[in-house]
């Protein structure tokens, strides 16, 4: 399920709907619990709900970035341990209307290379 990072942090290359209930389980949290735990996380103490937790497991949701670093946290993994948080990474990067067209554009020269 992982794999080591360049910089020694553990990934996992698995969509979240495996990775989840994967930690969940190694961690013996529940959903209910997970919730709480990114509510004590969250400075705006509105946390991740359980409902969107489960469907996160179940597919019928696709995590944003916030919900990524509120689930790592409360997990004690940095957000980068998620293939999709790694993913929303990148978009960002080649984004031009975020990042600029130059940034972006020597980005994606880098990948393409």
């Amino acid at each position: 399920m992982t794999s080591s990072a360049t910089n020694d942090s553990p990934v996992s290359a698995e969509p979240i709907t495996f990775t989840l209930r994967a930690l969940m389980g190694e961690r013996n949290v529940t959903y209910r619990a997970l919730a709480d735990l990114t509510r004590a996380r969250d400075p705006e103490a509105r946390g991740v709900t359980y409902a969107y937790l489960c469907g996160l497991a179940s597919g019928r949701e696709y995590p944003s970035r916030r919900s990524l670093e509120l689930i790592a946290a409360s997990l004690e993994l940095e957000p980068s341990y998620f293939a999709e948080y790694r993913l929303a990474e990148l978009r960002r990067e080649l984004n031009g209307r975020e990042v600029g067209f130059e940034p972006a554009w020597r980005r994606y020269s880098e990948l393409v290379r």
